[in-house]
C-alpha cells in the first residue's frame, strides 16, 4: 500500500537546502530529482509523492513541516 504525500506550499523560512537533502536520505532520491522538486514547490507546484513505508511516510511528513513545507497525507 502506498501512501502519497501532497506537498502544497511552502512557509516563510522555509529551508530548501534541507528539504532537498532530506529527499535525498530519506526517500533515496538523487540530487538532481531531490532539488527539481524543491524548484518546483519554490515555483508554486504542489508536489505528490509515493512512499511505501507508512513509518517513513509519518516521519518524512513530521520534518518537513519542521523545514516549513505544507503537505498533508492522502489516500
Amino acid at each position: 500500500y502506498m501512501r502519497k504525500i501532497l506537498i502544497i506550499d511552502w512557509e516563510e523560512g522555509f529551508d530548501k537546502v534541507s528539504f532537498t537533502k532530506f529527499q535525498m536520505e530519506v526517500l533515496d532520491m538523487n540530487l538532481k530529482e531531490s532539488k527539481k522538486n524543491t524548484d518546483r514547490l519554490l515555483e508554486g507546484e504542489k508536489i505528490i509523492l509515493n512512499i511505501e513505508d507508512d513509518n517513513i511516510a509519518t516521519l518524512f511528513t513530521k520534518k518537513i513541516k519542521e523545514i516549513g513545507a505544507i503537505c498533508e497525507v492522502i489516500d
